[in-house]
Parts: structure tokens; C-alpha cells; sequence
């Protein structure tokens, strides 16, 4: 069995549309179908790289078949839940913690009243926060140091 027909088993198990796939992975639905009817014989590195992370498997398995490893529990997850995860892994744990709140209060059925409150309260909160910061930065500066002399 060739990479190419692993490819097609690996996306059709993991039940992603050729055009989604190809959407995720950077390329054409006319690539895809070319993958995988072995009209294209090589991947350059980075395409493999993305087509197991996507799928969930080894460039080990779908090279030379060998070991069917899992490598990516998200594999199933549509283009823009996989982009909030990307963002909040460059996050830290205080943004993220804040991002969940946020998520949390847009997934509860509330009136859209109460959920713009909350919104704008998180909001207020970034602001001060960053104000805050501001001020510090700008106390420690050696610039704000000498006008102050």
C-alpha cells in the first residue's frame, strides 16, 4: 500500500471532506485528489508535517505503514476551533484563563444584554490592566527617570 492510499483511508477514518482537507493543509481539492490517486509520488516536508498533524498520525505510518500512532486528538476539530487553540497556546495562563471566561459566558444562553455587561466588564478589566502595565513600564523607564529629576 502506497502513502498515497494510506492518505485517503486516514482522511476518510477521520471523516474530513477533501475540500476541508485541503483548505487545512494549504492546497487545492485537485491536489488532494491527486494525492491520492497517486498522480503525485512525493510531499515536501512541511505539507507532510501538517497532513499528520491534521490527521492525527505519524509521517512513520503514512510513509511506510508502519504503526498507526495517534499523535493529534484534535484532528477532527474544524479550521477555527484549531485557531483559538494555536492562539491560546501563545496565551499566558492569565490571558487564557480570561479567554475562557469569555467563552464561557458567550456559550450560556443569557439574554444578549447580560452578555455584552460581561463583555464590556472583561474589557474594562484589560483596559485597567494595561494602564496598569503602562504606568509601571513607564516609571522604570530611564526616560521618565530624568524628567522627573
Amino acid at each position: 500500500m502506497s502513502w498515497n492510499q494510506r492518505l485517503t483511508i486516514a482522511r476518510t477514518n477521520a471523516q474530513i471532506k477533501k475540500s476541508d482537507f485541503a483548505k487545512r493543509v494549504g492546497v487545492s481539492a485537485a491536489t488532494v485528489t491527486d494525492w491520492e490517486a497517486g498522480d503525485i509520488k512525493k510531499l515536501d516536508a512541511e505539507k507532510m508535517i501538517r497532513i499528520c498533524q491534521i490527521l492525527g498520525v505519524s509521517a512513520e505510518w503514512l510513509v511506510t505503514g508502519r504503526e498507526l500512532k495517534t499523535i493529534n486528538p484534535y484532528h477532527a476539530l474544524d479550521v477555527e476551533t484549531i485557531h483559538v487553540v494555536q492562539v491560546m497556546q501563545n496565551m499566558t495562563e492569565y490571558q487564557r484563563h480570561l479567554a475562557a471566561q469569555i467563552v464561557d459566558s458567550i456559550a450560556q444562553p443569557m439574554p444578549s444584554s447580560q452578555l455584552i455587561e460581561q463583555i464590556k466588564e472583561v474589557d474594562d478589566f484589560i483596559q485597567e490592566s494595561d494602564t496598569a502595565a503602562i504606568d509601571v513600564v513607564n516609571a522604570a523607564s530611564p526616560r521618565h527617570k530624568n524628567k522627573s529629576q
